[in-house]
């Protein structure tokens, strides 16, 4: 459990590497995904040969890499925003197991109401144009309303949180957010749920 700001700010640089450590992952393996020799007679050369059993092994290596360092993310997500909602004066509780549509449970204070959490982060940009997934994981399906009330989201290079609630986005398979916007310039339509942690403390509407 993250105990105070030093220890948030220290989640938050290895989150910066595990995102770089995936960059560099991608790199390599763009880099090394060129076709194959051939030799005279159109066959594929030993060496060739060889190569692609190192990239095939490469791909395997990568792929476990890839899932590992997904797993850290999210999960050194949820403790900076475990971390966060309480600075924010929301409780909050971890379900048993992974295989729920949500990652965490905000709790209201003193009314004691519940909230579902799905906890994103992201330290991928454009342009300073920050896209935060709304697709499960394996990227094939979408969320349905029933399954979180509010995503949580982190932009890790920003240390920008925003609390969205899931009526709020839109039907794509990314929501788009620009932290660095200047006095006067548009936005997206969830750009203004930026810190927006009160959303957790307010009791359900009847």
């Amino acid at each position: 459990m993250i105990r105070n700001d030093e220890e948030y700010a220290e989640v938050l640089r290895q989150l910066q590497e595990l995102f770089a450590e995936r960059r560099r992952e991608a790199e390599l393996r763009r880099v090394s995904g060129g076709s194959a020799s051939r030799d005279k007679e159109g066959g594929i050369s030993i060496s060739a040969a060889a190569d692609n059993r190192e990239r095939k092994r490469d791909r395997n290596i990568g792929r476990g890499i890839r899932k590992r360092n997904t797993k850290a993310e999210g999960e050194m997500a949820e403790l900076a925003y475990m971390y966060m909602a309480g600075k924010n004066g929301i409780r909050s509780a971890k379900p048993y197991g992974d295989s729920l549509p949500f990652d965490q449970i905000a709790i209201t204070p003193e009314i004691y109401d519940l909230y579902k959490v799905q906890v994103r982060c992201t330290a991928h940009h454009k342009n300073l144009i920050y896209a935060v997934s709304l697709m499960k994981a394996g990227g094939t399906t979408h969320y349905q309303p029933h399954e979180f009330d509010y995503l949580a989201a982190l932009l890790v290079p920003e240390d920008a949180w925003y609390i969205i609630p899931f009526a709020e986005l839109p039907a794509t398979n990314e929501v788009y957010l620009h932290p660095r916007l200047q006095p006067g310039q548009a936005g997206g339509r969830c750009d203004k749920f930026r810190s927006r942690w009160d959303l957790l403390r307010t009791a359900r509407r009847s």
